[in-house]
């Protein structure tokens, strides 16, 4: 099963690895597909450069097995919705996919482009960490109960159309926004890929950026 990974990516940090490494190791995904966006239909602003942040990523996951950066959102002029890269995917990948969720995220899925459909492409694998307990509102309580299941392992037997919920000790709670902030003040972050580090500061990334609020 492939796993896909969206968002900023602003920079990539140890926890977008650590996921990966998780659903690689524990939930036996053959490839997990890292597709960071060109621009956010929430218009957040992305602080680093479209290519910037792709060759951070690929700094990131050069010692990571089956791990992948897909360049496809950040081709497109427009906002990226996640659905029209789900159908571009489901076109050359008959193989069973997942879209990976953290809870914040699926706390707002009902507001995303046709979120109704999405899952007719791929698998919701929603990541539940502890510090980001389970709130979602009515709407999203039925869409967990028509489409959930709870062993994993059912997604692996079936291309798309299913949901579960997997809690994981083993994720960390680190936010891109927090690691901006520590650089914007002079302090050196531990939370990022020595690689990725390093080329922070030889492009002196994020030394005047605004703050953001974007994971």
């Amino acid at each position: 099963m492939i796993g896909i990974l969206g968002g900023s990516f602003d920079p990539v940090h140890n926890g977008h690895l650590q996921c990966a490494k998780l659903l690689l190791q524990t939930y036996a995904f053959t490839e997990i597909r890292f597709i960071p966006c060109r621009k956010s239909v929430l218009h957040k602003i992305n602080h680093a450069t479209a290519e910037q942040r792709y060759t951070m990523l690929q700094l990131a996951i050069k010692t990571m097995p089956n791990c992948t950066v897909d360049n496809r959102e950040l081709m497109r002029p427009t906002v990226s919705y996640t659905f029209d890269t789900l159908l571009e995917l489901r076109a050359h990948y008959s193989e069973p996919m997942a879209l990976i969720l953290g809870t914040d995220a699926f706390a707002h899925f009902d507001q995303w482009y046709r979120w109704q459909e999405l899952i007719h492409s791929a698998h919701l694998f929603i990541l539940i960490r502890p510090d980001h307990p389970v709130q979602l509102n009515q709407t999203l309580e039925q869409y967990v109960h028509n489409y959930q299941v709870h062993e994993p392992s059912e997604l692996y037997n079936r291309s798309s159309g299913l949901l579960t919920m997997v809690q994981s000790q083993e994720l960390l709670a680190i936010s891109s926004s927090k690691i901006r902030q520590q650089i914007r003040e002079k302090i050196a972050p531990t939370d990022l890929p020595e690689s990725v580090w390093h080329y922070i500061q030889q492009e002196r990334l994020y030394i005047d950026c605004d703050r953001g609020d974007e994971p």
